[in-house]
């Protein structure tokens, strides 16, 4: 058995980033350095050989990372920066005592007890906005995992072998386009039944104030104004829904999935076989990449991917803008040495 566990811990400062300057001055932002990130975490390795003989052997590798990563500080001045501008609907943002790169979005107006605030006139949710709320942008999630768990399995016998690798992504945040007009466009079995109407559970409000309605006595009262399947995805009724018509918040999920990454099979040829021929070893195998995914926490018959992503490697992530969906790979290869 071989175990490495690593603990570290590390600050960042004096980065690069737009601030905005006041446009009097002739231009809109100017480039400064700024603020302090953290990054906090463990990574921790254990490997075991449940078999180890001449002919057969199993080898089970297992990694774990978790990282914090949280924006200490900002220039003076300065109490939330955007990271990078994606749509009005959603962006990341630096904020001192928030993880980086957090999404900003909006959200549905809720009561004291935590109900939502429906529209009596439409029966759809009320959105905060800048006349019946403080501010019409909240944060909507974080996009940072909360750990990742990788296993490989690699089992050898008489020249074959065979190596499983199974990952698992716990948390993180991500915003889909793409389960948003997959749902709100009624092209997946998740909103098949067309002809039942719905209750959107909360009380009503007032979308001017952003308050409860009550009764003569003093109590809200409990929404009973039903929709029907196209007004509860897709049509403007003049209330928010879901899907299409909604807040950031109802199309951010957590990206937990589970992930068969690969399966790689091998041949060691014999030497015997090219002992002529002025070839040191040579071997063969097939694999198949992204074989299977489990993604618990989106919609059923979306089949989302919480990994696709589209912004590549940058610093922008947690937000997909109807992205191409990921796809399985399969190849061979011949590996001859001399």
């Amino acid at each position: 058995m071989l175990l490495d566990f690593t603990w570290y811990s590390k600050k960042s400062t004096n980065q690069i980033a737009p601030i905005t300057v006041p446009t009097s001055s002739g231009y809109t932002s100017a480039y400064k350095n700024f603020g302090e990130v953290t990054n906090k975490g463990v990574e921790v390795e254990l490997t075991v050989r449940p078999l180890a003989g001449k002919q057969f052997s199993w080898e089970v590798k297992g990694i774990f990372t978790k990282n914090n990563n949280i924006v200490t500080k900002l220039i003076d001045g300065v109490d939330r920066l955007l990271l990078s501008p994606v749509t009005t609907a959603v962006s990341p943002y630096l904020e001192p005592g928030q993880p980086f790169g957090y999404l900003r979005g909006t959200k549905t107006l809720r009561d004291a007890q935590g109900n939502l605030l429906i529209n009596p006139a439409t029966g759809g949710m009320i959105q905060a906005n800048a006349a019946n709320s403080p501010s019409d942008q909240y944060n909507v999630g974080n996009p940072n995992p909360d750990f990742k768990l990788g296993i490989s399995n690699t089992v050898s016998y008489k020249g074959f072998s065979m190596n499983v690798l199974f990952d698992y992504t716990k948390g993180g945040a991500i915003f889909s386009n793409g389960i948003s007009n997959i749902i709100g466009r009624g092209v997946t079995k998740d909103n098949v039944d067309r002809e039942t109407s719905w209750v959107i559970p909360g009380v009503y409000g007032d979308p001017d104030t952003g308050q409860p309605i009550l009764d003569s006595r003093g109590n809200t009262i409990p929404n009973v104004t039903r929709l029907t399947t196209n007004d509860l995805y897709f049509s403007p009724i003049g209330g928010q829904t879901f899907a299409i018509n909604t807040s950031t918040e109802w199309n951010v999920y957590d990206a937990t999935v589970y992930r068969l990454r690969e399966i790689t099979i091998g041949y060691e040829i014999p030497k015997s076989l090219f002992k002529k021929l002025p070839i040191g070893s040579m071997s063969i195998s097939v694999s198949g990449r992204n074989l299977w995914y489990e993604a618990p926490n989106t919609p059923r018959y979306v089949n989302f991917d919480p990994e696709v992503n589209s912004f590549g490697s940058s610093t922008t992530q947690g937000i997909e803008l109807s992205s191409a969906p990921s796809a399985k790979r399969y190849g061979i290869n011949l590996n001859v040495t001399f």
